[in-house]
Formats: C-alpha cells, structure tokens, sequence
C-alpha cells in the first residue's frame, strides 16, 4: 500500500491512522515521498506496533504541515515511550532542514528533542499548536513536560510565527510570549467542553483534517479518543497574576499585529483593562473574552473604542459551566422569545454597527440589518437577528471555529 501511495508523483497530502490493538505484526517502513506537502499522522501508540515514519520525513522535502497526534493513552498512563529521535533522526542526519509553516502536536508524552529545531526551519514556521502536551499541574509528568517549558520549547526563536493555538499556559509562559513579536492569532482553548454536542471547545472521536490527495484512513473514523484531562479542571494558569501578565504580554508585545484572540474562559477582566486591550490593538478583528461585571455595557465601550471587531464571545466559567441554549430551551419558547427581544434591541444600538456575530457563551448569533418595531404608539428600534447552531457558527468566525482540541 505504502509503495503504492510513494508511486504516486503528485500526492501532496497523507492521513495516516495507526492501529490500536497491540497484535505482533512486521513494522514496515514507510517510503519516502517527495512531493508530499501536509501529513496527519493520529493515533499513535508505540505499543501497537505502528510503522517506522523516520524516512517518510526524510523524504519529504517539500513538507509544510505536519500534524502529530498521539493516542491518548499515552500520557493517561505516563507511557514512557516515545521517542522524537525515531521519527526525525533520520532527517537530522541527512541534514535536512524542512520547510514547515505549521507544526501541531497533541496528547505528547515525551522530552524535547533537539532534533527538532535541527530539521525544522524555524523561520518558516507561521503557526504551532500544542494540545494536551504538558501539564504543569500534575507532578509525575514535570520530568518530561519541564522540558517543553520556558525558552526550552523554542518559541522566542520562531521569529515568523503568526497563530499560536495553546491549552495551557505555563507560569512562564507571559515571558516567553514577550520576546516573540508579530503573533496574529492567538488562542486559548479550553480542555473540557462547556456543552454536549455542538459546544465550543468541544473534542471529537476522531480528526476532521481534509485531505487533497489519497489517504490510508478517513479522518472521519473513530478511534482516535478523546484527550484526556488530568487535572478534572482545565489548567490556564495558576493564578490571576499570570492572566495579567500574559495580557500585558500580548498588548504590548503583539499589539500592532493582533487580529484574533480568544482567552481563558476562567480569566475574567474588568472594562478598563479590556478597554486598554483594544486600544493597544488596532487591527483586532475577532475577541473572545470573560468579563467582569456588566457585560453589554463592557461590549459596547470596547466596540466603541475597536469598530474593527466583528465578532465577539462573552465567556463564562463559573460554578458548574453554563449551558446557556439549555437553559433557554427549558425556560419556555415565549421566554425565549422574549430574552431574543431584548437581544434584538440591545444589538440595535449603534456601537453594533460593524458587529456581524456574537456569542453569549454557547448561543451564537448572526446580526443583520435594523428595522423598526413599536409597541403601543412607541416605535423603536431593533436589530434582525438570527441564533446559530454551534455548527454554523464554527464556519462563519476563528473564535468559534478554532475553539476546539482538534487539529
């Protein structure tokens, strides 16, 4: 099959599912291929006997997206066997430097290789994602997560980075983002999903990368799992000094570049800070935040100061995590009806003007044109508003899109 898919001259794409049952069986080496420019490489489990992958790297001169997504057995179980030298050490010793722009990795249980900045150009990488890849609150894996931490994970070196996709952040982490410049993107996903089925953060079964050329597995089959969340909680900093500190970073540091940013849904910042945010962000598109105190109010003075927003998410994270449309749906169509009311003529105000979608935690919504209503000998105005499924706001905005552990 392998050889098949190397014979193929113009394949540029690969998705690769490995096996999960541990029957003994001849590991094969998979070919090179020269013309291959993205690779999804999912259930990686070096205890199930998956193929040697080393010269597949070596061989792809070409390669710009790689994705490694290993399963999440793995770090359930503190399995100490990985080895990023297997997958690169051929590569390195060929001294090839590939020319990857996006590098993402999840359900990663192992030490930082130095392998890894040899065959990577650095220069050319424009966006990293690390999903379920450390834990800084969990002791028995500091061994191997310390080595990801800090100025050891290579981040300060990728000068051209623009998307940075974490769920976590480190306490050193604020330092880190301070000596990188020109982030575009940034998101902080959380771990567990706020809502059962079509929710944000939500992670699926299985991949949903799309491929453009011939694949060994659907990346619509199941079997890659769920990551696993150890602490039960998700970890986005250990205390509210490093939300302040990572926010400060990223104004001050990304400001002039900054388009979207999606924050911790546990970190909750009053008006005048978030007022500052935006300020020191000219080009700010997309802003996914929790708010302290009155939250229209707070929406408002930050369009006021940032009309360039045209999507927004008020996030929320206390108590039990808030299912909002539930609530909405157990609470009777009229009182439905009547909260998308008072919805309609919040949004009719003018600092909504360029604001094209908004999120009330789970309840997305599409803003269109205004009209007039009355009621008795009173006119006034309203916005048409329509409530998005979860689904279709995903492919409208980044801050919902994104806002998952998918790769």
């Amino acid at each position: 099959m392998y050889q098949a898919l190397a014979s193929k001259k113009t394949l540029t794409s690969l998705t690769l599912k490995f096996p999960s049952k541990r029957i003994p069986r001849p590991t094969t080496l998979i070919p090179p291929i020269p013309s291959l420019k993205s690779i999804y490489l999912y259930n990686i489990d070096p205890l199930c006997y998956p193929d040697d992958i080393s010269l597949l790297f070596a061989g792809a001169p070409s390669l710009e997206d790689m994705k490694l997504e290993w399963n999440p057995r793995i770090r359930r179980e503190r399995e100490p066997s990985i080895s990023l030298a297997q997958y690169y050490g051929r590569a390195a010793s060929a001294n090839l430097c590939l020319p990857i722009k996006r590098v993402s990795y999840k359900n990663m249980y192992t030490r930082n290789d130095p392998n890894l900045s040899i065959i990577i150009d650095v220069c050319k990488v424009e966006s990293v994602t690390l999903f379920n890849c450390m834990n800084p609150g969990d002791p028995s894996t500091v061994f191997y997560d310390d080595t990801w931490r800090g100025g050891s994970n290579g981040l300060p070196k990728l000068k051209g980075l623009k998307k940075l996709r974490l769920d976590v952040v480190p306490d050193d982490m604020p330092p880190v983002i301070a000596e990188m410049s020109g982030l575009e993107e940034f998101y902080l996903v959380s771990r567990n999903p706020t809502t059962s089925g079509q929710s944000p953060g939500s992670s699926s079964a299985s991949p949903t990368a799309n491929t453009n050329s011939a694949t060994s597995a659907r990346p619509g089959e199941a079997g890659s799992g769920s990551t696993p969340t150890t602490p039960s909680t998700p970890y986005h900093g250990s205390s509210v000094a490093i939300a302040s500190d990572f926010l400060a970073a990223i104004s001050s540091h990304h400001g002039n570049t900054l388009k979207i940013l999606l924050l911790s849904d546990e970190w909750r910042f009053s008006k005048d800070v978030l007022i500052n945010l935006v300020k020191s962000c000219p080009n700010m598109e997309q802003l996914g935040v929790a708010v302290e105190g009155p939250q229209f109010e707070t929406v408002r003075a930050l369009l006021q100061h940032r009309p360039s927003i045209w999507a927004f998410r008020i996030l929320e994270a206390f108590g039990p995590r808030l299912q909002m449309r539930e609530k909405m749906q157990e609470a009777g169509e009229s009182t439905c009806i009547m909260r998308l009311e008072i919805v309609a003529r919040e949004f009719a105000k003018e600092e909504y003007n360029n604001l094209r979608y908004f999120a009330l935690v789970d309840i997305p919504f599409e803003i269109a044109g205004t009209l007039e209503a009355s009621s008795g000998d009173a006119p006034f105005p309203k916005r048409v508003i329509k409530m998005l499924t979860w689904d279709e706001a995903k492919k409208r905005a980044e801050i919902f899109g994104l806002d998952s552990m998918d790769l």
